[in-house]
């Protein structure tokens, strides 16, 4: 039953709403086997694992904001990931496309389950319901394929508005567009410094979505899935 409610639920996509499907680690593997290269699904983790850090690399931000810093930013890890496997350098360059050729297109991507079932109910309740997400421009037909588009009147990708998170103004445009007060919307993301603290910073509440129990059990500032949102206090006042 709809219910009349000025509030607004905005999401971040990657990580919250969406995953690679199969998992980035085994489309890799599957990849590497392709071209004559089986390895175990654990060294291929692990070498994900030690090349995380560049995300959080300040030097390598704005990359989602063209594609030709995409391309940049993902052949470069991709190729880096490889070297961790012992790949050559004269076999990582077709192995590297083939990666991002995979990755880099909607169908390369799945829901998490619980995504359409809380995403239909929040909508029935009347919440006002909208993206912020640092995704290339393809991120709209990702939508699209996804079949949540109808959830969003409000999408704000950073390869769009060419803004990326965590600077503020990207959550303000959401804001703007939604025609929403800060004070009146609850954020999800599932990344403390480009989801929670700005979306704080400006005014909104927030709170982390930890779907692989990264964080300590105890944390009360944290959720494992999009379910646990009924309880949140945001929605019940």
């Amino acid at each position: 039953m709809k219910q009349n409610t000025s509030k607004g639920i905005f999401f971040d996509l990657g990580g919250t709403l969406t995953t690679a499907n199969p998992s980035v680690t085994e489309q890799i593997v599957q990849t590497l086997a392709d071209f004559g290269h089986p390895l175990p699904h654990h060294e291929v983790a692990h070498a994900l694992d030690s090349r995380a850090p560049q995300f959080e690399d300040p030097r390598n931000s704005g990359w989602t904001l063209t594609h030709e810093r995409s391309y940049a930013f993902w052949t470069h890890y991709y190729d880096s990931v490889l070297a961790e496997l012992g790949i050559s350098s004269a076999e990582r360059g077709d192995i590297v496309l083939r990666i991002y050729g995979r990755l880099s297109q909607p169908q390369g991507y799945g829901l998490y389950p619980d995504v359409i079932p809380v995403l239909e109910r929040l909508a029935g309740e009347g919440y006002t319901l909208a993206l912020i997400s640092n995704w290339e421009a393809w991120g709209a037909e990702l939508v699209e394929y996804l079949g949540i588009s109808r959830y969003f009147p409000t999408q704000v990708l950073s390869g769009c508005v060419g803004v990326e998170k965590p600077d503020p103004e990207i959550f303000r445009m959401a804001l703007a567009q939604a025609d929403m007060p800060a004070d009146q919307v609850l954020f999800i993301g599932d990344i403390v410094q480009l989801d929670i603290e700005p979306a704080e910073a400006v005014g909104m509440h927030a709170v982390l979505i930890d779907r692989h129990a990264e964080r300590s059990n105890t944390d009360p500032s944290r959720i494992r899935s999009l379910h646990e949102l009924h309880d949140h206090e945001f929605l019940r006042h």
